[in-house]
């Protein structure tokens, strides 16, 4: 069987397509990619993936002469589409999400070759909202998300995640990062590109709240402000660990006491698997997306949401130094999909 998969090049789209991917590759289906990746292109590639780029970009939020030029933008890949489908004659075309994934997805229903979407957010973006129209199947990531879809096409399957669930030696992992068992750990990290303002912010409440309580911190800074942080850190005297990226989050999760982020889908998904008491800072652009990501975990008191306008480094001690405090036994079961992956192959697989 032949897959065709098409992304959008963000983390939270590019991830559990690269998660699911990985499963139907187990299968002994030929997988190929398509879609505007960016610089992630070789993180597709390293995989053995086939890739085609396409050259598009977001229509919203952005001035009327570059609106136009996007939709030209996206006829322009719809046709690349169609050239790409032909050549490698997919037997199911599978879209997640994104600007990216649109003209793939379309140039499918248009060939008439089976098509299915994964939405990964609560609040669908437009490019799934568009497709839902004319595609043979929708899986959500949450319960949420079906009252944005035609019922009788949609499906939860969960939301597709790098991280999983494997045995941990917490000491072993406590040690490899320099960490103290008598010391609450925290986690702390701003989505696949990082976050300037979580940065900074964070590693304030970090330096305040290390001189009440004792504290060790992972935190994944993204590229740009590596460096600096790294310093930062150096100064404080507590036991930390600094990374621009962080590939095995499973370890991350298990040892963290605390964990502050974005909400992104994948990210919400990871935190009530791990079942991690956080803080989620919500991206406040593209569409604000995030905050119902956030809402999913915060309205069964799973989560503390802080608004980035509100954001400082008093307020983000304040929280940290309650939730540290609490006792633990949140109750995570039944939030999200331990197999979403599996789940989301087999609907594709059993799809008419």
């Amino acid at each position: 069987m032949r897959i065709l998969i098409a992304t959008g090049g963000s983390g939270g789209h590019l991830f559990p397509a690269l998660k699911v991917a990985s499963r139907f590759t187990e299968k002994n289906c030929e997988v190929f990619f398509i879609g505007a990746f960016g610089s992630d292109i070789e993180r597709v590639r390293r995989n053995g993936y086939k890739t085609k780029s396409l050259n598009v970009k977001g229509i919203l939020g952005r001035k009327i002469f570059l609106k136009i030029k996007s939709i030209f933008m996206q006829i322009t890949a719809i046709i690349d589409s169609v050239r790409f489908i032909r050549e490698c004659k997919p037997d199911l075309i599978l879209g997640f999400g994104g600007y990216g994934s649109f003209p793939a997805v379309i140039a499918g229903c248009l060939l008439r070759h089976k098509t299915m979407i994964h939405e990964q957010n609560v609040v669908p973006g437009m490019a799934n909202q568009w497709l839902s129209i004319f595609v043979g199947r929708i899986a959500v990531s949450f319960e949420q998300s079906r009252k944005y879809f035609p019922k009788t096409k949609t499906v939860v399957t969960g939301c597709p995640v790098a991280a999983s669930l494997q045995p941990a030696n917490s000491i072993k992992d406590l040690r490899e990062f320099g960490f103290e068992d008598s010391r609450k750990t925290v986690l702390i990290f701003g989505g696949s590109q990082g976050s300037a303002r979580i940065n900074r912010d964070a590693f304030s409440a970090v330096s305040i709240l290390s001189k009440e309580m004792l504290i060790q911190v992972l935190h994944v800074t993204g590229d740009k402000d590596y460096d600096g942080l790294v310093e930062q850190y150096n100064q404080l005297n507590i036991p930390n660990a600094v990374y621009k990226f962080f590939e095995p989050m499973n370890k991350a999760y298990q040892l963290a006491d605390l964990v502050i982020a974005r909400a992104g889908a994948c990210t919400v998904t990871e935190l009530a698997l791990f079942k991690k008491k956080s803080i989620l800072i919500p991206y406040p652009f593209a569409g604000n997306h995030q905050i119902f990501n956030a809402l999913v975990l915060s309205e069964k008191g799973l989560a503390e949401i802080i608004e980035e306008k509100n954001l400082s480094g008093i307020n983000l001690k304040q929280k940290m130094f309650q939730l540290l405090n609490e006792k633990d036994g949140l109750n995570f079961d039944q939030l999200v999909y331990h197999d979403a992956d599996s789940r989301l192959v087999t609907e594709a697989m059993n799809l008419d």
